[in-house]
């Protein structure tokens, strides 16, 4: 089969559409690298799976091309390609057996290009599925940081000369769009049983709603 027939190639991670036309031509060209550079792949491709790339996986990069003596043309489309697929079907949450099933439609059996992508692609799924389900609460708000807290006894204030009230002091840290921000409550006992009230029913909604998935 013609890399350019494989352009028709239905994907389990794009969600069952067409493959890019040059996806399987450019995945193809890992087939010309050393077994050593093969079995060493995801040492380039792991770092260069965020988005933005960063200086740190561009000298990564460079390294590898310089272990291996490969021409950074040659590497940036084989990288491309491979990081392309990587991203989308872990934003499907393929399984290593479907991801698979994804290479050999796009290859066939050719094991010098399948197993060098299958081997890191747990890692990537479990590292990028915690990357997009950062960036998804993000999008609708502040994420939740550090929390401090302290107890305090309160003995006496403008509203009675005599007291004896434990209050806790509960200082959330958030950081969103604008940057970090502090929001510090005061809340009696009462108030912490609710609060932990609330906490207790959402994990175990998200219990049950994990248990439901599987």
């Amino acid at each position: 089969m013609t890399a350019s027939a494989k352009a028709d190639v239905l994907l389990r991670a794009l969600g069952g559409k067409p493959a890019p036309a040059k996806l399987a031509a450019d995945l193809e060209r890992l087939a010309k690298f050393s077994p050593a550079a093969q079995n060493d792949f995801w040492n380039a491709l792991g770092p260069s799976l965020d988005e933005p790339i960063t200086t740190e996986a561009e000298q990564a990069l460079e390294v590898y091309c310089q272990k291996h003596a490969l021409d950074d043309a040659a590497l940036a489309k084989v990288i491309s390609a491979a990081r392309f697929l990587v991203r989308e079907a872990a934003r499907s949450h393929l399984g290593p057996a479907d991801f698979e099933a994804d290479l050999e439609a796009l290859v066939g059996d050719r094991k010098e290009i399948v197993q060098p992508l299958l081997q890191g692609y747990r890692v990537a799924l479990t590292h990028l599925g915690r990357v997009y389900a950062a960036k998804t609460v993000s999008a609708h708000g502040g994420v939740l940081g550090p929390i401090d807290w302290r107890l305090e006894r309160v003995v006496a204030s403008s509203e009675a000369r005599v007291l004896d009230v434990t209050v806790a002091r509960l200082t959330l840290t958030t950081d969103g769009p604008e940057g970090p921000k502090a929001l510090s409550l005061q809340l009696d006992m009462a108030s912490v049983e609710r609060l932990r009230a609330a906490c207790d029913a959402i994990l175990e909604a998200g219990a049950r709603a994990a248990k439901k998935a599987k």
